[in-house]
């Protein structure tokens, strides 16, 4: 959506809070494809950073009941870019 500044597989980190700064990683793609356990990180065009890690994907078309997509997110408050806590 036009709310999107950019996005960037996160590539290296196992954990949100290995990212030292969201601005490091390859933003060149509106397009991104995450495996289980990878991270992407989110710009809005407020300046806003959050980083969304994929945990678990299950697809009706592949012998589950359901489509579904577990995740955990975390945004950073006041334009923030580093991940790694205080």
């Amino acid at each position: 959506p036009p709310s999107i500044r950019s996005l960037a597989l996160a590539t290296g980190v196992l954990e949100i809070s290995e990212i030292k700064d969201a601005r490091f990683f390859d933003t060149s793609s509106r397009a991104r494809s995450p495996q289980l356990n990878e991270s992407i990180v989110w710009q809005n065009t407020a300046g806003y950073f959050q980083a969304t890690q994929v945990l678990a994907v299950k697809s009706r078309g592949h012998g589950n009941s359901v489509d579904e997509i577990i995740f955990r997110y975390l945004i950073m408050p006041n334009k923030g870019f580093d991940f790694t806590g205080p």
